[in-house]
C-alpha cells in the first residue's frame, strides 16, 4: 500500500476520507499507519537526494 500511496496521492487522500467516513477505527489505524510510512519513505528519499546534490 505504501507504494500505491506514494504513486497516487489523490487515491490515498480519497481512501483516507472514505475510511474516516465509514468509522471503522481498526481500518482507519491501518490506513493512517501506511500513509505515515509512505510519508517517511518520501521524506527519506528527498533527504538522500539533497545529500547527494550537496556532494557535487
Amino acid at each position: 500500500m505504501v507504494a500505491v500511496f506514494r504513486a497516487d496521492p489523490a487515491y490515498a487522500a480519497a481512501l483516507l476520507s472514505s475510511v474516516e467516513a465509514d468509522g471503522d477505527p481498526d481500518e482507519l489505524a491501518i490506513v493512517r499507519r501506511q500513509l505515515q510510512l509512505a510519508s517517511m519513505i518520501t521524506e527519506g528519499l528527498q533527504q538522500g537526494a539533497e545529500a547527494e546534490k550537496a556532494k557535487l
